[in-house]
């Protein structure tokens, strides 16, 4: 007896739309982290700093002064199984890669990103546990 399995286009749409589901998910959760990262009282600073609303801070240290790079967080652009974050102030990139301003002084990184994906330690902040995120994908194929 010969037994030919076909895969239908249905099928590949199912499955496409499963794991965009189960992608959707994982990016928010990400995003979630991030946003908890970047509050988290875990990075360095070389030195004793006056907050807009006049608290001294030290090290470690979290990376929200204002809250408005917090806030210009955008919700996640998700494109099927791609994602892109977004923080709107102007110097957010330099909060997350470092900078060396004008004058001179260095302004140490603060990868809050890096650090929730598990490609920077930052001892305070715990790397994406990739076993559960794919516990949520198989979940999602599970319920589909």
């Amino acid at each position: 007896m010969t037994l030919r399995l076909r895969f239908t286009t249905d099928l590949e749409a199912k499955a496409r739309r499963t794991s965009e589901r189960a992608a959707a998910a994982i990016f928010l959760q990400l995003n979630n982290r991030f946003q908890a990262a970047l509050a988290s009282a875990v990075f360095e600073w070389p030195n004793q700093t006056t907050r807009s609303n006049g608290q001294v801070v030290g090290s470690p240290r979290n990376a929200v002064d204002t809250g408005l790079l917090r806030q210009s967080n955008t919700a996640p652009e998700i494109n099927g199984l791609r994602v892109r974050y977004t923080w709107r102030t102007p110097y957010a990139t330099a909060v997350h890669e470092g900078a060396q301003l004008v004058n001179g002084t260095i302004l140490p990184p603060r990868p809050w990103t890096s650090a929730v994906l598990g490609s920077e330690r930052i001892d305070g902040i715990e790397p994406i546990d990739r076993a559960a995120l794919k516990d949520v994908w198989l979940k999602a194929f599970r319920q589909s």
